[in-house]
Order: C-alpha cells, then sequence, then structure tokens
C-alpha cells in the first residue's frame, strides 16, 4: 500500500512573524516500517526525519480485512501551532480523493515545546488508498485562509503488506486458541474472559451527570463474533438518559474481552451476551 497524501485543510491560527509569502518545502528521510502487535490486532509505524518530524501510523484489528485508517503524527513547532484541525483532503493532481477528520493536541517538554498535530486518515471503501497505485511525489499542504503555509512531502511511503498480514495471523490465533471455564462444556454462550467491574467504573461518571442526578441501569446485548470481539453493542433496557445508555456501549464494547461461543463440536462460532450496568452516583 502506498501512501500519498496531499492538500491537509486545517482552521490553523498562526502568529503573524510566521505567515509565509510562499510554502515552504519540508523534505527527509523515511524510515522502515515498524510493526507492533496488541491484544486485537497489529499497527505500522513509520517515520519521516526532517525539520518537521512526521509518523506516519496505520493499524488493523483480526476481523478488519482492510486497514481501519492512516494517522499522521507530526511534531509542529510551538510558534506555528496549528490550534484546531477540521477537514482533511487527499487529493491526487487536484482531484479530491477522500475526505477524514482531524484533531490536535500537545505534546514536547519545556526544551523543546511542540504542538502535536493528529490526523486521522479514515481509509475504509477507498479502493485508492488501499490499491498502492498513489503517486510518489505527493504532498499535504498546511494551509490558512486559502495560503499555502508548509508542504509536507509524504511520497514514497510504500506499504508492504506481509509482516503487517503475518502480524494479525499471530492475533488471530492467540485468540482462537483461548479457551472458556474449563468447566462450562460445549455448547457454551460467550463468557467474560476480565472482570465486568472493570467495563464501567465510577471514574466514568461524568461531573455533570452527577451534578445533575443522572443515574439509572442501562441493560445491553453485545454480539461476540467467533474471536472473541464485541462487534456490536444494543440497548435493550434504557437508563432513562440516552448520554448514559450511549457511554455504557462504547465502554463495554472497548473493554470487554471475551471468549466465544462454543457449538456442540467445541468449535468458536459467534453468539450473544446480555448483561446489565447500574450508573449509581457515587457517595
Amino acid at each position: 500500500m502506498k501512501l500519498a497524501l496531499s492538500s491537509l485543510f486545517v482552521a490553523a491560527v498562526a502568529p503573524t512573524p510566521f505567515a509565509y509569502a510562499q510554502a515552504q518545502e519540508t523534505d527527509g528521510d523515511i524510515e522502515a516500517w515498524s510493526v507492533t502487535e496488541g491484544d486485537l490486532g497489529c499497527k505500522a509505524t513509520r517515520t519521516i526525519t526532517s525539520a518537521v518530524p512526521i509518523e506516519v501510523q496505520t493499524s488493523r484489528s483480526y476481523h478488519d480485512d482492510v486497514v481501519g485508517g492512516i494517522w499522521l503524527r507530526i511534531d509542529w513547532p510551538v510558534a506555528e501551532k496549528v490550534e484546531y484541525s477540521n477537514n482533511v483532503a487527499i487529493r491526487f493532481a487536484g482531484e479530491t480523493a477522500a475526505i477524514g477528520t482531524g484533531f490536535v493536541f500537545p505534546s514536547g517538554d519545556d526544551s523543546t515545546p511542540k504542538a502535536g498535530i493528529t490526523i486521522l486518515m479514515n481509509a475504509l471503501g477507498e479502493e485508492r488508498l488501499s490499491s498502492g497505485s498513489l503517486p510518489d511525489d505527493a504532498a499535504f499542504t498546511i494551509l490558512r485562509d486559502g495560503q499555502e503555509l508548509r508542504i509536507l512531502p509524504v511520497g514514497g511511503l510504500t506499504y508492504e503488506t506481509a509482516e503487517l498480514d503475518e502480524c494479525i495471523a499471530r492475533v488471530g490465533k492467540r485468540l482462537l486458541d483461548a479457551r472458556p471455564d474449563p468447566y462450562a462444556g460445549p455448547p457454551s454462550d460467550p463468557s467474560p474472559r476480565n472482570y465486568r467491574g472493570m467495563w464501567v467504573t465510577n471514574d466514568d461518571y461524568r461531573v455533570r451527570w452527577i451534578n445533575e442526578g443522572m443515574q439509572g441501569t442501562v441493560s445491553f446485548m453485545l454480539s461476540i463474533n467467533r474471536y472473541g470481539l464485541a462487534e456490536k453493542c444494543e440497548v435493550t433496557s434504557s437508563s432513562g438518559y440516552q448520554e448514559i445508555d450511549r457511554k455504557t456501549c462504547q465502554l463495554v464494547r472497548r473493554r470487554a474481552r471475551m471468549y466465544p461461543a462454543r457449538d456442540e463440536e467445541g468449535n468458536a462460532v459467534a453468539g450473544l451476551y446480555s448483561s446489565t450496568v447500574r450508573w449509581q452516583i457515587p457517595e
């Protein structure tokens, strides 16, 4: 897969001394891809070493057939701080190929203060992003009020899938090798692999919810695939507050670790798991 990102549109606030008459171009060396294995998937990271370092990262979970997205991590000098990024476009010869979203967060230390920019380019469904046919000479551009502030070339990032595929295969084997409670013989429903009390805690209670006296019990149903991953969460009984219902499903999907259901022959299969969470204001 070849990444070519061109024309990054951000709502940028740049100090007057750094309003350029024309774009400044930054070149740098490109390091090799580094693949890291996680609990449920793998990520590949690559760094462009230049005056403005860029880290390109992509990731994939075991149950996805395609890369979930492309992240750009930029250590931006604090004097040129981009305070908010809004619309992000990938362009080829002026033609917009994909639209994504972006956000910023602080990074660096007192000696080298920086404003790190992280941009998520959602690659799902974008054939040109996964075909490996993108041009080598592409770059993305930081704009302010239509004026080009900086051009950051990222051409030549040829994405090799073999190492990531091998990593994904290891994750999948580990998930399939996971065994449920030895006392639960087949057939069996999905069962928790980690402590359910970790799925939602008092720390998840928002201050506003406490101040407004928002509490209640949420019943939910998880759709668990044969790898033990929660693919879907559905609220079956509401707490009476849509925000709490939605937050419950978000937390449970992210934190629940499940053993898959088993059929009569002991094979891992998809299944459903139901439970409840009681939101009670801490004393």
